[in-house]
């Protein structure tokens, strides 16, 4: 692998890393502690769903998967919490916890509690995750949207029998993270934008804010 497919990998699992802590709702370190335990197989019975209750305790606790529309749950070691490792014990699973209206997933038919297994840009069979599933999604996504934006997901979902490939269509296609992200990089200023123009649609309030005031309305 190239010292620049290098850079543009790390550069793209250290923003999906930081995105997801800013974008987790009431996320400290060290709070909602998971049990020491192993890794559930979140194929297996009802395990999907005792996430909640048994296996580190919150779906609040999640993962925003990139540029997909979902948002994920992915086992977590919070005792001895390590961005690059705490995340990559097996299984290598992810449990799709929300689907975001108007989104890649949403139009290729992913649901909430589905499993994702494996991921791969482009046409062919995907296979299952051999490794951390949340850099290895990271890096599919990367790689498709340094060509069609075609992204194939292996998806387990609850009383269908066999595992079913998904296919979603990024929004960005043809372009791929410099050697110099964040800096001089077309990628980079492009997701920028994007998301500078998402906020800026949004309301926001601020608790005891009456309409008019800052905070109560576009703020």
């Amino acid at each position: 692998m190239s010292q620049n497919s290098i850079t543009r990998r790390t550069f793209a699992l250290t923003s999906i890393a930081l995105i997801a802590i800013l974008a987790t709702p009431g996320l400290v370190l060290g709070a909602g502690k998971a049990k020491t335990m192993s890794a559930p197989d979140l194929t297996v019975g009802t395990n999907r769903y005792g996430v909640a209750y048994v296996y580190g305790g919150n779906r609040l606790f999640t993962y925003t998967l990139g540029p997909t529309g979902m948002r994920g749950w992915i086992w977590t070691q919070w005792e001895t919490y390590n961005s690059d490792t705490s995340t990559a014990g097996k299984p290598w699973q992810i449990l799709v916890t929300s689907v975001g209206t108007n989104t890649p997933a949403a139009a290729a038919g992913i649901l909430p509690n589905d499993v994702i297994l494996g991921a791969q840009a482009g046409g062919g069979a995907v296979s299952v995750f051999t490794n951390s599933a949340r850099k290895s999604l990271g890096w599919a996504i990367g790689d498709a949207e340094a060509t069609n934006g075609i992204l194939r997901l292996l998806i387990n979902r609850d009383g269908v029998g066999t595992n079913q490939t998904y296919t979603l269509q990024l929004k960005l296609t043809n372009l791929a993270y410099s050697a110099t992200a964040p800096y001089n990089c077309p990628k980079s200023a492009r997701i920028l934008a994007d998301a500078v123009n998402v906020i800026s649609n949004k309301t926001f309030s601020l608790p005891g804010a009456r309409p008019g005031q800052a905070g109560g309305r576009h703020y």
